[in-house]
């Protein structure tokens, strides 16, 4: 777990100020990633950066760096930054096609701030979308959080939740990037796939579909 958890970072996106809030200063949001190649690259949700003027990360050294954004594909939701830190602990990656329902999920995230562990179990397997659900409460700032499974490997990334009972995929309007709450239903994009996006997105850039 150790091991694992050097490799989880804190992400922190800058943005333009809103000419129409009464605050006139940049405006902060807060994401979670990990890193998957010890060159710097970070994988985490297109969410997390979109439209991001400057993206910022914390390293489990609490060492702060600036962050480039290498490519964001917004189909998949996924999006891989990179830091000019060389080399890096990276995070034991797993295979998702051996998650089974009721699997223990261990999710580590940025809880504004800190990293903070949560536990939760899978509830359900969705194979036509290609995403996992995972019973677990999180912050909003967890989007982009590695989920471990029970062999220390992570079996998927933190996509988007959904507050309480069961919705269509379809009408899943809530992403974690400023929604307040605390979710019961955390919707997983699972490691094999994000995995498949982030090295075509660090290749060339973006996905062609």
């Amino acid at each position: 777990l150790e091991s694992n958890r050097q490799g989880v970072v804190r992400i922190h996106a800058l943005f333009a100020p809103d000419q129409n809030a009464a605050s006139s200063g940049p405006v902060f949001t807060h994401g979670s990633g990990f890193v998957f190649d010890s060159r710097g690259y970070i994988l985490t949700i297109d969410a997390a950066v979109e439209g991001a003027e400057e993206i910022r990360v914390t390293l489990a050294s609490n060492k702060q760096v600036h962050a480039r954004l290498v490519g964001r594909d917004p189909i998949s939701g996924v999006a891989v930054i990179h830091v000019d830190v060389d080399p890096l602990p990276v995070v034991k990656i797993g295979d998702s096609e051996r998650i089974r329902f009721g699997h223990y999920a261990f999710i580590l995230g940025n809880d504004f701030g800190n990293l903070v562990p949560v536990f939760g179990t899978v509830h359900e397997i969705f194979q036509g979308e290609d995403l996992i659900q995972v019973s677990a409460r999180v912050q909003s700032s967890y989007g982009g959080a590695p989920v471990f499974c029970s062999d220390g490997g992570v079996g998927g990334m933190v996509w988007r939740y959904q507050d309480t009972g069961y919705a269509p995929l379809g009408q899943l309007a809530n992403t974690f990037m400023g929604v307040p709450g605390m979710p019961h239903s955390v919707f997983v994009i699972p490691i094999n796939r994000a995995m498949r996006v982030a090295k075509t997105l660090v290749a060339d850039g973006e996905m062609a579909y």
